[in-house]
């Protein structure tokens, strides 16, 4: 077996090949091109090999080019790699040998990579647009806040029937009543266009075409809306991708990180790799299940280990959980079943 270490940039790529050993057989470069990526199969012809790098904007398409012509690539989350970032002798060269060792390692089961998942096509289109709902409803909320903190120092208040920012008539109002308070109405603009984001995504993903059986399957479990579900299965996007809930757990990074020297094995915190987004989801889903199902199976478990783990430890063990509720109601393919 021979392994190919890919630093992927712009205009080029440099390769590094390493034998089943890790004695570096050859460096070179080609262009960051689909013909650059012929001229590497041509020259790897004959031999059993494999090839990895970092995902980035300029390794996705090459990637999955190589993958068409039947080549076993993989893309690794840039995470992963701390050894090159953190070298003082960072160079290209550098870079694509310890991809390379890395590859190499990973392949005869010394250590534990997460490798990314690419998805192409309308899966691409559905996973950009949610990423970008979650930026849109962050600096909407961040508006809030900041109007919210503006009108309490300058001791600006409305009446009890207009405290809601998000509805028109509460808008109006204090466009009437505060319209001389320029960075009010100009934190209110803001509030107001990410707002309207937000509101336009949500229309989006209640169209049908969004609304699969595996959306309303997870739609039934508390604390997950029809929003939710859609985001999720844009991370998940088919659960035949995960044989167990212990490696779609290790996937997004919830699975506990374990040291195995002198003999001893000790976990530790999550291991954080993967997509940060599903761990963000996860959260807004425990908290929509402590305001609005506390007599559920989920609520007593998050209070049978509170008071002995304390209430950080307590979540992440509950949204683990709640993933756990996520893979059985997709692979049994039935409604979740109130407990």
């Amino acid at each position: 077996m021979k392994y190919v270490g890919a630093d992927y940039h712009k205009e080029f790529v440099t390769i590094c090949i390493q034998g089943s050993r890790g004695k570096v057989q050859e460096i070179f470069e080609l262009p960051a091109t689909c013909d650059g990526m012929d001229e590497l199969i041509r020259k790897m012809e004959g031999d059993n090999w494999m090839i990895m790098g970092e995902t980035s904007g300029y390794s996705v398409n090459l990637h999955n080019y190589l993958l068409a012509n039947g080549i076993n690539s993989k893309l690794v989350d840039p995470a992963n790699l701390k050894l090159i970032t953190a070298s003082d002798k960072k160079t290209d060269r550098n870079d694509a040998t310890v991809i390379a060792t890395f590859l190499r390692l990973m392949d005869k089961g010394e250590i534990s990579l997460s490798i990314s998942y690419i998805v192409d096509g309308d899966q691409r289109d559905l996973r950009d647009l949610c990423r970008y709902r979650e930026i849109a409803a962050k600096l909407k909320g961040q508006c809030h806040q900041r109007i919210s903190a503006h009108m309490r120092i300058h001791e600006q208040h409305l009446e009890d029937d207009y405290d809601n920012l998000h509805t028109y008539k509460c808008q109006l109002m204090m466009r009437k009543a505060f319209s001389d308070d320029f960075v009010l109405m100009s934190l209110l603009d803001d509030y107001v266009y990410w707002m309207n984001r937000c509101d336009s995504i949500d229309r989006m993903f209640d169209e049908s075409v969004y609304q699969t059986k595996e959306v309303k399957l997870l739609s039934t479990i508390p604390g997950i809306g029809s929003l939710t579900a859609v985001q999720i299965m844009s991370m998940i996007v088919s659960i035949d991708r995960f044989q167990t809930a212990d490696k779609m757990r290790a996937y997004f990074g919830m699975a506990p990180s374990v040291r195995d020297s002198g003999g001893k094995e000790k976990h530790g915190h999550i291991t954080r790799k993967g997509d940060s987004m599903m761990r963000s989801i996860l959260g807004r889903t425990l908290n929509q299940f402590i305001m609005h199902a506390k007599d559920s199976s989920v609520m007593r478990y998050y209070d049978s280990h509170v008071d002995s783990t304390g209430k950080k430890k307590a979540r992440i063990a509950t949204m683990n959980k709640i993933l756990d509720i996520i893979f059985a109601v997709l692979k049994r393919g039935t409604p979740y079943v109130y407990r």
